[in-house]
């Protein structure tokens, strides 16, 4: 997605460096990632705090490298670096939207 002056909306939102919503559908999550189990009765409990008292928080995304496009992904923008159980929660719910900060982090950049 570029703006009108040809900036892709990644570069936008690197330069800005501030939260912003960003769509589920434009999120990809590596298979990659460090942490492999969420348990479910956690996600449960967050699940519920979040309808409860609604989302305090964002998650941390990069720029989809190149290499990480593929068939599937090929909607996606960014790639999820930290705060999985949160994005699963909020997907679950039905949310469209999640509270994102977008750094330009190097390969190898994932936290738990």
């Amino acid at each position: 997605m570029e703006t009108n002056d040809g900036t892709s909306a990644s570069e936008v939102a690197i330069k800005n460096n501030r939260i912003q919503n960003i769509e589920l559908s434009r999120i990809y999550v590596n298979p990659s990632q460090i942490r492999r189990y969420f348990d479910p009765d956690e996600q449960e409990k967050l699940k519920n705090t979040i309808q409860q008292n609604g989302f305090k928080g964002s998650i941390l995304l990069r720029p989809l490298p190149t290499a990480l496009k593929t068939s599937s992904n090929q909607k996606a923008d960014f790639e999820l670096i930290y705060g999985e159980s949160r994005f699963r929660a909020v997907g679950e719910l039905g949310h469209e939207t999640f509270p994102a900060i977008i750094q330009d982090l190097a390969a190898g950049s994932r936290c738990r």
